[in-house]
């Protein structure tokens, strides 16, 4: 697998793939798993570890200066204290007070939404007063992915569905058929009646018909065509002249695996359509 910016993107959005048993490359469309900025082999997790690259705080603290020491404080260590004022909201800090002024300020939760320059404050004991500390560098936060593990992606207690699609080579009797490399069949369009699918699957599978009565035309999807395990027939009216099928899983804990299916079609009308 190799991950790339697409087009003009900063970071990997798409990744090309040489498939080593079937001899043959493809790449993931910028699917999900193509859209991360690192990854690593983890020596504490059992699955590789991955960045995402969308960032889901932004304008985090990153780093702070202690502006005005403050006095009067009773010397302490005081824990997570919300921080107050600036313009973003969320981060707390450990404070350590030595000689009644704070000597040490650890960030603990770096919230969001603050601006370089902005000063913030935090009480303490209820009795000092004065400190100040500002806000000299900000960070953007992105997701860590464990991989390969599961079938779904996990947001903290939400489980999101990952969706996988596969989508076939261009069919119809105008191509010749899909073992067929040349246009040698007739100029007409090419109708399906039926599917027949036949896959190891877990949740419910959808199918959309995509095609187009032209090489240069625009794509036309129908469906879906929602079929579940063990279904054995999809009866449909479609028609193409150039045509191909999806078959999509978008459900939570969704897999699947694609034995051979088989289509009952058969040539349509001769004239293609205009869009």
């Amino acid at each position: 697998w190799w991950f790339y910016p697409r087009g003009n993107a900063t970071e990997c959005t798409d990744c090309v793939i040489y498939n080593v048993r079937d001899n043959t490359w493809y790449d993931t469309g910028q699917a999900l798993g193509s859209q991360r900025s690192a990854g690593y082999f983890s020596q504490v997790f059992r699955f590789p570890v991955q960045a995402g690259y969308e960032v889901n705080t932004a304008n985090a603290i990153n780093l702070v200066t202690i502006s005005n020491a403050g006095s009067g404080y009773t010397n302490a260590t005081y824990s997570y204290k919300q921080l107050t004022g600036g313009t973003g909201t969320g981060a707390t800090a450990t404070f350590v007070v030595i000689g009644g002024s704070v000597r040490t300020v650890v960030i603990n939760d770096r919230g969001s939404g603050y601006t370089v320059g902005d000063v913030l404050t935090a009480t303490l004991d209820g009795v000092g007063t004065g400190l100040e500390i500002t806000v000299q560098s900000l960070m953007q936060k992105v997701s860590l992915w464990q991989h390969e593990i599961g079938k779904d992606e996990i947001k903290g207690t939400s489980v999101l569905a990952i969706e996988s699609s596969f989508t076939t080579s261009d069919l119809g009797v105008v191509a010749g058929g899909p073992a067929t490399f040349s246009p040698v069949g007739e100029n007409k369009w090419t109708r399906i009646e039926r599917v027949e699918p036949n896959f190891i699957q877990v949740g419910n599978l959808d199918l959309y018909i995509v095609g187009r009565p032209y090489a240069d035309e625009v794509d036309q999807v129908t469906g879906p065509y929602t079929f579940a395990p063990g279904t054995g027939k999809i009866d449909m009216k479609e028609q193409r002249r150039i045509l191909r099928l999806k078959f999509v899983s978008n459900v939570s804990g969704g897999d699947f695996q694609v034995g051979k299916i088989i289509v009952d079609a058969d040539t349509g009308d001769v004239r293609g359509y205009s869009t």
